[in-house]
């Protein structure tokens, strides 16, 4: 016999979240990165990190989403902050006039994090631009002056 719960129990909600959290949990592309690739198979993960970087839309630093996790630009920044040649693919990031404004931000982080000589003609362009960025903090998302979040990572990094 079929056991059925009525349309908004306590048990359905928390079974409901439980599950999405889960497939959320699943499906978030930076918990795979660890994962092997298939024998036979090559993969260049330092290209995946410029390129996932360089086309994120959202700048989020910290833990975000209901279920709290780490943005998949913010994943593919670790990862090459992670790496010796990260100042020059930094700059790369940043220099490049395919790379999204949420990029450029990810890109300045990591040249403030690694003290680079760099950072402050990055933060100069930055400081001036009159463009918008995408942000999520939390579960909230909204548009922000790339000019001001420059501001911060400049006073607080990232």
């Amino acid at each position: 016999m079929k056991k059925s719960f009525p349309a908004n129990s306590p048990t359905k909600m928390i079974a409901v979240a439980v599950f999405s959290s889960l497939l959320t949990y699943l499906s978030i592309p930076s918990l795979a990165s660890d994962i092997p690739p298939v024998p036979g198979t090559t993969t260049n993960k330092s290209n995946n990190d410029d390129i996932a970087l360089a086309t994120t839309e959202t700048f989020a630093i910290g833990m975000i989403g209901f279920v709290g996790h780490i943005s998949p630009g913010e994943s593919a920044y670790r990862n090459i902050l992670k790496e010796p040649d990260a100042q020059s693919r930094f700059y790369a990031i940043f220099k490049s006039s395919d790379s999204t404004n949420a990029a450029k931000l990810y890109s300045a982080c990591g040249l403030k994090t690694l003290s680079s000589l760099k950072f402050k003609e990055v933060e100069r362009d930055l400081r001036t631009s009159k463009e918008q960025v995408s942000t999520m903090k939390a579960d909230v998302m909204r548009k922000e002056a790339v000019s001001e979040i420059m501001k911060g990572i400049d006073r607080f990094g990232c």
